[in-house]
């Protein structure tokens, strides 16, 4: 349980930077693909520069996924050591119980399917757990973008905090600065 919930932890720690690389990845490929974009691409030669910045991102997202996957692995390691010392330690009580205690072989099977029956139900027990807290820690993704505040005053209709000033293209922030609609 304690290994599941550490690699859920990692993911909801780390989920922002992935985010990241996965929307630069997706800008770079729409861009690539665009026809509105072409013909600025040739003319400007921009083409060096997007194949750059896929480069640029995609060695950043493989960092990230052999980060991700060394965490993973240090976790499962550790997580199969434990289920080796637990059946390793359950099995050669059972082994001495028989060889020194002089154990029927039907006594043995039945120990033996009783230890492996309840370490499986454990294990499924302790695995629910996991999906549990997984399901907590998206559930905390949900409320965190649940509680963002609420720029529309719903019942007037307007935005709040924000003077829009026609054609002339002027935004007033919550600060009350004016900028250009371009320069948010």
């Amino acid at each position: 349980y304690l290994v599941n919930k550490r690699v859920s932890q990692w993911d909801y720690r780390h989920r922002d930077e992935k985010e990241l690389y996965g929307k630069r990845l997706h800008y770079a490929y729409q861009t690539a693909i665009n026809r509105a974009y072409a013909k600025e691409m040739r003319i400007f030669g921009l083409r060096p520069w997007l194949e750059d910045l896929w480069e640029k991102t995609m060695a950043l997202s493989r960092a990230f996924l052999r980060r991700r996957e060394r965490a993973y692995l240090w976790i499962h390691l550790v997580d199969l050591v434990l289920a080796l010392l637990r059946n390793g330690i359950a099995y050669a009580y059972l082994l001495w119980l028989t060889l020194s205690r002089g154990m029927s072989a039907s006594e043995f099977l039945l120990y033996f399917t009783a230890a492996t029956g309840f370490t499986q139900w454990v294990t499924g027990l302790m695995e629910r757990f996991a999906a549990l807290h997984r399901e907590s820690l998206d559930l905390s993704s949900l409320r965190e973008f649940l509680e963002w505040p609420e720029p529309f005053r719903l019942e007037g209709g307007e935005v709040d905090g924000v003077l829009r000033l026609g054609l002339l293209g002027l935004h007033r922030g919550l600060d009350g600065g004016q900028r250009r609609l371009g320069d948010l």
